[in-house]
């Protein structure tokens, strides 16, 4: 039930839930509504934002800093190629008033640092993707679900512990983000930010911080040597060849008729390896919205045949059922199908 108001663009209205047999659910005694014009479809862009990696620097010099737990995640102490482990090993020999490593399976030395040492940061470090790559799918998985789980303890034990104030928590992670298109996710990893931002809201007093850098190699060493010494207040940070970068709501370009771009993110499909693409109209009736999607390939079956597709034509029938202009009927979805076998 609605009723007019002085305001032509506005109604104000009552609203009655009824069950299948009448009885009233839920009474709403006064909903406020209103036409919006064509003028005020602009302001959708003051409203719409995107999560965008944005470099950024921290605007906090790079300082000396007071003592740091290094955790070595899952074991790895044996990091004689791991040269970024290395590097931030001996900048916070220099720049740390004191440091200690533990490893992740010393539970009995991890819950004595933990408990009775007092420290300014605990450093959880990931290994590189190549060790975690090593492992089958499965176990994988697991390893996801452990770290997970391995982070959960140590807040447990963090929020227990009576020796001063709780230190800040950082997690370094390697290439589980996808910084810029096309980047490859540490996928055991990729979970970390989950709970890093769950403690964020549940535990801020250890002002979790995620930082990723690269998968492999030490081009950002440096880099998370600063970061780990500066005060910066931002919780999630990527560095990539020593540039830094800050997971930010940035607002996203909307045209004049209030649409979003559409975002295109490349995928690479080997069409040698058993792929498969499809070449289709996302959106009928614009030819400008033909795109290659990939797709699952299906082997024929015993009684058919498969064709790889190295050029095809489009003809004016093509193009007219694409725009609506087909005479026969209304507009046709037309998609043409590339597998990767020949015949």
């Amino acid at each position: 039930m609605l009723r007019p108001t002085p305001d032509p663009d506005r109604f104000v209205g009552r609203v009655v839930l009824s069950g299948a047999q009448g009885q009233t659910l839920m009474v709403i005694d006064e909903i406020d509504m209103a036409v919006l014009r064509a003028a005020a479809e602009t302001a959708l862009a003051s409203h719409a934002f995107d999560l965008r990696w944005e470099p950024i620097d921290s605007g906090h010099p790079a300082a000396e800093t007071g003592p740091v737990l290094l955790v070595d995640e899952q074991g790895v102490g044996n990091r004689g190629s791991d040269e970024l482990w290395e590097a931030v090993c001996a900048g916070l020999s220099r720049r740390a008033s004191r440091y200690r490593v533990v490893r992740a399976r010393d539970q009995t030395g991890l819950l004595d640092a933990l408990t009775h040492e007092s420290w300014h940061a605990v450093v959880l470090v990931c290994p590189p993707r190549s060790a975690d790559e090593a492992l089958a799918d499965g176990e994988q998985l697991e390893l996801a679900q452990s770290r997970t789980l391995f982070v959960a303890g140590m807040v447990k034990t963090l929020s227990q512990r009576d020796v001063g104030s709780g230190p800040r928590l950082w997690i370094v992670t390697r290439g589980a983000q996808q910084v810029s298109f096309g980047e490859s996710v540490t996928l055991a990893q990729s979970t970390l930010r989950g709970i890093a931002r769950v403690l964020a809201f549940e535990h801020p007093e250890l002002a979790t911080t995620i930082i990723d850098v690269e998968a492999e190699g030490s081009g950002s060493a440096g880099a998370l040597v600063d970061e780990l010494c500066a005060e910066s207040s931002h919780d999630e940070v990527a560095l990539r060849d020593g540039q830094r970068y800050v997971h930010r709501l940035v607002p996203v370009a909307v045209s004049a008729q209030s649409e979003f771009p559409v975002e295109r993110r490349p995928v690479r499909v080997d069409l040698d390896s058993g792929g498969a693409v499809r070449l289709q109209i996302d959106q009928p009736g614009r030819l400008d919205a033909l795109a290659v999607h990939a797709m699952r390939h299906v082997p024929p079956a015993a009684d058919q045949v498969e064709i790889r597709v190295v050029a095809a034509g489009v003809s004016a029938g093509d193009v007219l059922k694409a725009t609506g202009g087909y005479p026969t009927g209304p507009t046709a979805r037309r998609s043409w199908a590339v597998n990767a076998w020949d015949t």
